[in-house]
């Protein structure tokens, strides 16, 4: 029996459905988090970099990621696994979204900066 095999038999036996869903709204809230931050990064640099061609700010996408972050909460408030799984989906789907979403608008401007770095990382 490996080491771990009873600490792990030991949580299985104390797993309740309570703790689950405990376990599960600071999952999403985590995963939340962390989107919320990557995301937010993302949208730092492209509008730097929109900036740096006299392009207009972004505005709606750093609104919808907003409107997520102010959903994330709602988590701590699901009566169930399912309520969890569907709001985590959404906010998670829409981060995802204004991810792709300024991936794709700004490509040429990453791809810019992505040529840049990789001429000064060749000089270096």
């Amino acid at each position: 029996m490996d080491l771990l095999d009873p600490a792990f038999l030991w949580i299985a036996a104390r797993f309740t459905p309570e703790a689950y869903m405990v376990s599960t709204k600071v999952q999403g809230l985590v995963w939340s988090l962390a989107d919320l931050l990557l995301v937010f990064v993302f949208l730092r640099i492209a509008d730097t970099l929109r900036e740096g061609q006299g392009a207009p700010p972004i505005r709606w996408r750093y609104a919808l990621l907003a409107a997520t972050a102010l959903a994330t909460p709602l988590l701590l408030f699901a009566a169930s696994s399912r309520a969890i799984l569907l709001l985590e989906s959404l906010i998670c789907g829409v981060q995802f979204l204004i991810l792709v979403a300024t991936l794709v608008l700004e490509r040429a401007r990453f791809l810019g900066l992505a040529r840049r770095l990789g001429r000064r990382n060749d000089r270096g």
